[in-house]
């Protein structure tokens, strides 16, 4: 009985230190949990606050937590939720198991997002692998599979079970495999959700390999850019000098898999603001992840505070 008394104490240290994992002290984020809200996190702060900043309620910080397999959680009495942040803002999918949206609509008609871009995409290698229900290809296709469903179908909710990331498949690392994406509509920003992504099976994120740095070529106008990516779960965006149709990818760099040297990439979408944008101004790559200034969210925290208190 003691030898069984000590196994569940050691369970659930093991337990508690795999779920403890929290921001770096010099992490400060925003995240969207619907339109016209936003959480302001800190490490020692949770507030919801409204865009208008008329509206300020202090959350308990051990609602909001970065686990070990870089994936954001929120749990409080209502919800425990999962955040992939970046795009549009940040979304919530649900991992209570009753909640999970199965249905026929997600499984046969919601995996395609901004298909009027026409893109097509290819690499020069892709993953194959034996399953017990048969072969699973991580083809080049499968990054313009995206997590929501089109339409007003509550997307925001919604994940396609279906669908699969990208894979190189060649030996080791995947170093100097190369992904072309052509389009029928210009477009000047990349957004990519880095490795392999699946809210069912959050450990597969770390377990393989992620791409650290592309070299990228604008076919269109031959310039060369470089794209470092941060280590996260969330949507990274990158502008690009110029409108294009097509671009390729070259993995210089990566993060690597605890487990596999497979390198997965979940998606890649190209966007664009507007046709005819082009601005010398802005620098050749910008990235937008979930990380805030120090500051601004400190000074957001405050004025919603002051907001709330004159509404007293």
């Amino acid at each position: 009985m003691k030898k069984h008394v000590i196994g569940l104490m050691l369970l659930f240290v093991i337990f508690s230190m795999t779920f403890a994992d929290d921001l770096a002290k010099n992490d400060y984020l925003t995240i969207s949990p619907s339109i016209g809200y936003y959480y302001a996190v800190t490490p020692e702060y949770l507030f919801l606050i409204s865009t208008e900043e008329n509206y300020c309620e202090e959350c308990p910080r051990e609602y909001f937590r970065l686990d070990n397999d870089g994936w954001f959680y929120f749990s409080d009495e209502y919800d425990n939720v999962l955040m992939i942040e970046g795009y549009p803002d940040a979304q919530f999918y649900i991992t209570d198991s009753n909640t999970w949206k199965t249905g026929e609509y997600e499984k046969n008609r919601g995996i395609y997002y901004k298909e009027w871009y026409g893109t097509v995409y290819s690499a020069t290698s892709e993953l194959k692998e034996k399953t017990k229900e048969g072969t699973v290809i991580y083809k080049a296709d499968n990054m313009k599979k995206f997590a929501y469903a089109p339409g007003d179908h509550h997307s925001d909710f919604s994940w396609n079970f279906e669908g699969k990331p990208w894979a190189e498949g060649v030996k080791g690392y995947g170093i100097g495999e190369k992904i072309r994406i052509s389009t029928k509509e210009p477009f000047h920003i990349l957004e990519i959700l880095n490795g392999y992504v699946c809210p069912q099976h959050t450990d597969l994120y770390k377990k393989n390999s992620r791409v650290k740095t592309f070299t990228v070529k604008d076919l269109d106008n031959n310039l060369e850019y470089v794209f470092n990516l941060e280590d996260a779960v969330e949507f990274q965006f990158f502008k690009l000098r110029k409108v294009t149709k097509n671009v390729e990818l070259t993995i210089k760099d990566v993060y690597k898999g605890d487990i596999w040297d497979d390198t997965f990439i979940t998606t890649i979408l190209p966007d664009a603001y507007s046709s005819d944008w082009e601005d010398k101004s802005v620098p050749f790559v910008q990235t937008y992840t979930y990380k805030c200034d120090k500051k601004e969210i400190l000074d957001r925290i405050e004025a919603a505070k002051k907001a709330c208190e004159a509404n007293d």
